[in-house]
């Protein structure tokens, strides 16, 4: 089964869900909406590549950056036109990718 990670700004928009029902009908409303392009989007992307590229174990297992995530965080968050930015998290074990994702807003103070 293959899972999509769903992140939004909530400076932007609405703030963090608090039960999965709302989570699912925050994305739903969200991912239908047009926004312009989101700077934060595409410096989580930036964070996220950088994270792959220092993970010793990732570089190992898989063969590139769309191999990891199923396709290039950078490439999808620079044309998001979306309120959502949507991650594509592999078939097999996605734990690796999740710990990568959660890592980045940390960082931006998100």
């Amino acid at each position: 089964m293959r899972h999509v990670l769903c992140l939004w700004d909530p400076s932007r928009h609405s703030s963090l869900p608090t039960s999965r029902e709302e989570a699912i009908e925050m994305a739903d409303r969200l991912g239908s909406m047009t926004d312009s392009a989101n700077t934060r989007f595409i410096e989580f992307a930036e964070l996220l590549v950088q994270s792959y590229k220092e993970d010793n174990f990732v570089k190992e297992n898989f063969t590139d950056l769309k191999a990891f995530w199923g396709s290039d965080p950078a490439q999808d968050a620079a044309i998001c036109t979306s309120a959502i930015l949507r991650l594509s998290i592999p078939d097999d074990d996605g734990i690796r990718q999740i710990s990568h994702a959660v890592k980045p807003p940390q960082r931006l103070d998100w």
